[in-house]
């Protein structure tokens, strides 16, 4: 057949389909054109994923319905598979007698087309044409005109599916950061010594784990690696695992050589620790990945609520931010530049902090760390009213200021020794739990004791977190 044989209807489908490039779109139009070609009351399409053999199928019938779901080749009838696995076209005009179809699924067919939409090296679906208008057979024009419409529409897929593919690469990276400046202040020896492990580890194209209470900067520690990588230069990615998590694995591997952050890693659904478990397994990709938690991992796995293997694998090369009370040198310095940071967004003109709010600072034991530091700062920039913030500004809680280690307190009648050395130990093993984010393994390594112990100790105790 040539293709003087086509009306100019036809022959103008065919253009039209090389056309399109919205997925949505090619689907509708492909069905609605390859019905009209051959005359039939419905078309199917079948969008093959070779991996697990389940496909895309759409529905158009005469009335322009057009419909969609996912479903397992196997359960299509044996027309579907035969044609995917022998990449061959196939015309049936008596149904009845052709034990390739499963009647059952199939029972208003009369008489079909199936033609398979080939690329280079594969099977990309399947187009199915059914009961032909009036009852007549399909001929074998017919199944010539579909199988040319098929090589216009495969290329129309692939065209589709690629541009489909650039479109969410493009969404991704508009989400993530190119780094130029990040500051992070480091005047505390244990932030110092931080960073410097940082740094160590940024030359190593591992995994890297950085845990620690909310608030303390992990996400700063990770922007630090990514900064001394000698792929610096490109994307950096957050994502948060509370609620952007689900593309996840798509995202790592569009991220090309940057740097992936997963925040809050414990709160991945077990599905999609999985598939990020299969993503490391293979190796297969050139990001670097970054994850960080607040909460105990070790112990989400003995709960049976993280992968074990994932977790083992996540925390080969473990970072531990300290939290803002236990490195006081920084919080000067921290407030200082986010005075300076406020002063500038509502036009202010602080010259710093008198001498009592300062001590406030220092005194306060910081629950939230940076990020409450950080909020209290802004509000006191935006209500201060002198030249200097002072106490008052800080509206600090009452509640959350250390006691002296020199003044011994008691809260009832009972100061007997049993009574002070069991208040004193509970103290002791909660601040203990606190420098560690409650890693209880972490704990019994400082204090020098088992961790079946350390649990122990916890329930005579009364400690929960």
């Amino acid at each position: 057949m040539t293709i003087n044989s086509f009306d100019d209807e036809k022959l103008n489908t065919l253009i039209n389909i090389g056309q399109l490039t919205s997925f949505n779109s090619l689907m509708f139009n492909v069905l609605d054109s390859a019905m009209k070609l051959v005359n039939c009351e419905f078309s199917f399409l079948f969008l093959i994923n070779d991996t697990d053999k389940i496909s895309l199928k759409f529905k158009l019938d005469v009335n322009k319905n057009f419909a969609s779901e996912k479903v397992a080749i196997k359960d299509q009838g044996n027309v579907v598979s035969w044609v995917v696995n022998n990449k061959k076209s196939l015309i049936l005009n008596d149904i009845t007698n052709d034990n390739r179809l499963n009647l059952s699924l199939n029972n208003n067919f009369k008489n079909i087309i199936a033609v398979p939409l080939l690329d280079d090296f594969s099977c990309l679906g399947v187009i199915v044409l059914v009961n032909k208008i009036n009852g007549i057979d399909f001929t074998n024009d017919d199944l010539k005109f579909i199988e040319i419409f098929c090589k216009s529409s495969a290329i129309a897929f692939k065209n589709s599916l690629e541009f489909d593919k650039l479109n969410k690469k493009v969404d991704i990276l508009k989400e993530s950061t190119k780094i130029k400046n990040d500051f992070f202040i480091a005047e505390s020896s244990k932030t110092k010594d931080l960073l410097a492990t940082a740094k160590k580890l940024s030359s190593f194209h591992s995994l890297i784990f950085i845990h620690g209470e909310k608030g303390v900067g992990k996400t700063s520690i990770a922007k630090q690696i990514h900064l001394e990588n000698i792929n610096k230069d490109e994307p950096f990615l957050k994502i948060n695992c509370v609620t952007d998590s689900s593309l996840l694995t798509e995202k790592i591997f569009t991220c090309g050589e940057g740097t992936v952050y997963l925040n809050e890693v414990a709160c991945l659904s077990v599905d999609l620790q999985e598939r990020l478990l299969d993503v490391i397994r293979t190796n297969n990709y050139n990001v670097r990945v970054i994850v960080s938690c607040s909460v105990d991992l070790e112990q989400l796995v003995q709960e049976g609520k993280f992968i074990r293997e994932l977790y083992y694998m996540l925390t080969s090369f473990s970072l531990y931010v300290p939290p803002l009370r236990q490195r006081k040198e920084d919080i000067e310095p921290l407030a200082v530049a986010f005075c300076k940071k406020y002063n500038e967004n509502f036009n202010k003109n602080f010259l710093g902090f008198t001498q009592n709010a300062l001590k406030m600072l220092y005194d306060y034991y910081w629950p939230g760390n940076i990020l409450e530091l950080k909020n209290v700062i802004e509000r006191a920039c935006m209500l201060g009213q002198s030249s200097f913030i002072e106490s008052s500004d800080l509206h600090l809680t009452s509640s959350n200021f250390e006691e002296s280690p020199d003044v011994v307190t008691f809260n009832s009648d009972d100061k007997t020794l049993k009574t002070a050395l069991h208040n004193f130990k509970k103290k002791y093993v909660i601040q203990i739990l606190d420098e560690v984010s409650w890693n209880q393994t972490e704990a019994a390594k400082i204090m020098d004791i088992q961790r079946t112990y350390l649990s122990k100790l916890m329930s005579e105790l009364d400690i929960r977190r």
